[in-house]
């Protein structure tokens, strides 16, 4: 009987096993076979073979644990637009083996050959490598169209097994245009209409803008004379307008016009060139006043020059200070006193006294009252109450 075998195995650090059966072959005298007998397998992770040298002694081997396959990974890489991307590929551990490990890049939001070229293959690595690259050119276009991505996909590992399939790169957009945003003042309101503030951006692009806004107190208080709001404007692709509406409260309390301010803050894809504006609330709540005799008065017949004083009464909700006086005014009056006249500046009568025959040491004229820096002014009538010395007056022209 002839014996017939094989045996391979290869050792190292971290190696892999192989191991052939051994075939027997028994033979007559014609050299017809007359038996075949086989040893050695592999089972469970244990490889045996069984040798038989020229004399017939036979001998035994067999390895367990065979080592585990190493893990294979890719990374994430990124490069301005009109570079190369360079992915990574590795093994967890080296092989006592070839590795072998397909790849293929993909579209994402970049486009494969309008933004980078198509790239696929495979990669082989010997026994005790570790790493390999990938590199992936794009194409350096001139499009304002933000950073893009796509994948480097592994698939159909042999030798090892995947642990990271997928890498992104990322191409970064190397073509600008100066965006700035902008907020203009709103136009007044009555109390209790909206403030329409408008944030406007400079240039129009392919990519999406953004940029937050949010109210602030200016004389205006929010909860009371506005409602606080707060947020983000998204300019898609061509869009150049938008607008903030902030409500305003109605309330009864007698003030003055008052501010509300709108900033701009936290800007994307553009930066902000007027950050700040205001609205106008108007007051639409008078005082209530009441004048109060008015009076004339000189304490001789040869007076150029008579004070004119008032007095206001001011009822009701008042949110500030009030005060009043009558404006000055260059008209004049004479008064008739022992058949004299006399001349003096009327300095609060905005037009002459009219003479009111039958009437005693009385006239009426038109006044105004003014609310000095504090809100609205108020017209009306108030009579005046002439006296002096020499006795009962009559007021004419």
């Amino acid at each position: 009987m002839r014996s017939i075998s094989t045996l391979v195995l290869a050792t190292s650090l971290a190696s892999s096993v192989s191991a052939s059966e051994t075939i027997n072959y028994g033979y007559d005298s014609l050299g017809r076979v007359t038996s075949v007998s086989r040893s050695g397998t592999v089972n469970n992770g244990v490889a045996t073979a069984v040798s038989y040298d020229n004399a017939g002694n036979r001998s035994s081997y067999g390895v367990q644990n065979a080592p585990a396959k190493p893990g294979v990974s890719i990374s994430d890489a990124s490069a301005t637009e009109g570079g190369t991307l360079v992915f990574t590929v590795s093994l967890s551990a080296p092989s006592g083996g070839p590795v072998i490990v397909a790849y293929s890049a993909a579209s994402g939001t970049a486009t494969v050959g309008s933004d980078f070229a198509a790239n696929s293959g495979r990669l082989t690595f010997a026994p005790g490598e570790t790493s390999k690259t990938i590199s992936v050119a794009t194409v350096d276009d001139a499009l304002i169209e933000g950073n893009e991505t796509f994948t480097v996909n592994l698939s159909e590992a042999s030798g090892g097994t995947i642990s990271r399939a997928s890498g992104t790169g990322t191409i970064v957009d190397n073509d600008f245009v100066q965006v700035t945003f902008a907020v203009a003042n709103a136009a007044a309101v009555d109390e209790g209409s909206p403030l329409i503030f408008t944030v406007t951006k400079s240039n129009v692009t392919t990519a999406t803008t953004s940029v937050s806004y949010a109210t602030a107190n200016g004389s205006a208080a929010a909860g009371s004379d506005y409602v606080a709001t707060s947020g983000t404007l998204t300019f898609g692709p061509g869009e150049y307008s938008k607008t903030v509406s902030v409500a305003t409260i109605d309330d009864t309390s007698y003030e003055a016009d008052e501010t509300v301010l709108l900033n701009l803050n936290n800007p994307t894809g553009g930066t902000i060139s007027v950050a700040q504006a205001s609205g106008t609330i108007k007051a639409n709540d008078m005082p209530p006043m009441t004048a109060l005799n008015p009076s004339l008065g000189f304490s001789s017949a040869s007076v150029t020059s008579i004070p004119i004083t008032t007095l206001v009464n001011l009822s009701g909700n008042s949110a500030t200070i009030v005060s009043f006086s009558l404006p000055a005014n260059t008209g004049s009056a004479t008064i008739a006193a022992d058949g004299q006249s006399v001349t003096y500046t009327a300095e609060s009568i905005p037009q002459a006294a009219a003479c009111e025959p039958g009437t005693k040491d009385k006239f009426t004229v038109p006044y105004s009252v003014r609310a000095n820096g504090n809100g609205a002014i108020t017209n009306g009538t108030a009579s005046f109450t002439v006296s002096g010395p020499a006795g009962p007056r009559k007021v004419c022209q």
